[in-house]
C-alpha cells in the first residue's frame, strides 16, 4: 500500500507542485494528477485535498468538497507567522500568492512567454480579421 502524505507533507508538495506548474514544467493535466495524490484522509475518515487554484482544504462531505480546516491543522504560513511576528505587509503578501520579485529569471521568463504568445496570438487574429475586411470590401461593387 502507498503511504499517504500528511497535511504538512502535503502542504510542501503542493507548494513545490505548483511552483512546477506556474513555470511550465508541469502541464494542467500532470498538476491535477499528482495533486490527487496529496489527498488526505483525517481520523473521522473525510478526504481531504488542496484547491488546484488557492492551496486552500477542501473536504468531501459524501457528497460535495467543501472548503475547511482539516481538524489539528496548523498550516505552515500560520506556524511561521506564530513564530515570526516581524516582516512586512507586502513580504507577507509574497509568501502567500507565490509572487516573486524580478530577481528571479526563471519567474520572469515564464510570466514574459506567457504574455508573448497571448499577444502574438491576439496580433495574428487581428491580421486574419483584416484580411476577410480588406477582401470582403475589395469585392463590393462600388
Amino acid at each position: 500500500m502507498v503511504r499517504q502524505p500528511d497535511f504538512s507533507e502535503a502542504d510542501r508538495r503542493y507548494a513545490e507542485l505548483k511552483r512546477r506548474h506556474e513555470l511550465g514544467d508541469l502541464s494542467a493535466e500532470e498538476f491535477d494528477e499528482q495533486l490527487r495524490e496529496l489527498m488526505v484522509q483525517d481520523e473521522e475518515g473525510r478526504w481531504w485535498v488542496k484547491s488546484r487554484r488557492t492551496g486552500e482544504w477542501h473536504y468531501n462531505d459524501g457528497t460535495d468538497w467543501r472548503r475547511g480546516t482539516p481538524p489539528g491543522y496548523r498550516s505552515s504560513t500560520t506556524a511561521g507567522a506564530a513564530a515570526h511576528q516581524g516582516g512586512s505587509r507586502r513580504d507577507m503578501m509574497e509568501r502567500e500568492t507565490g509572487s516573486r520579485r524580478s530577481g528571479d529569471g526563471a519567474f520572469t521568463a515564464a510570466v514574459f512567454i506567457k504574455w508573448a504568445a497571448i499577444v502574438i496570438v491576439v496580433l495574428v487574429i487581428a491580421y486574419v480579421v483584416l484580411k476577410i475586411v480588406v477582401a470582403i470590401q475589395s469585392s463590393l461593387p462600388i
